[in-house]
């Protein structure tokens, strides 16, 4: 994810004490992180595989682990229940 690159970089710019570049690299990552969930939820409230589909993608199952949303979000929520209900197999 695009988001997760310039989020750390933010992060690791206001490490080094380059505060300046830390604010560049947080607005980008805050828009980037509003642009995702304004286009890949879908109707459902479930994150896609991509803009403009319905598609599904375990990989939204790290959405969490990365600090894009916390667990209890409810898009997060329905993304997990939507991934065990349609990508698994009992």
């Amino acid at each position: 994810m695009c988001w997760v690159a310039v989020d750390r970089g933010a992060r690791l710019a206001g490490l080094r004490e380059e505060h300046d570049l830390a604010r560049e690299w947080q607005i980008a990552a805050d828009e980037i992180h509003a642009d995702i969930c304004e286009n890949a939820v879908d109707e459902r409230g479930v994150f896609t595989q991509h803009y403009e589909t319905d598609a599904l993608d375990a990989s939204c199952l790290l959405l969490p682990l990365l600090r894009f949303l916390p667990p209890s979000d409810p898009r997060i929520r329905k993304t997990v229940l939507a991934i065990a209900d349609e990508l698994t197999e009992d």
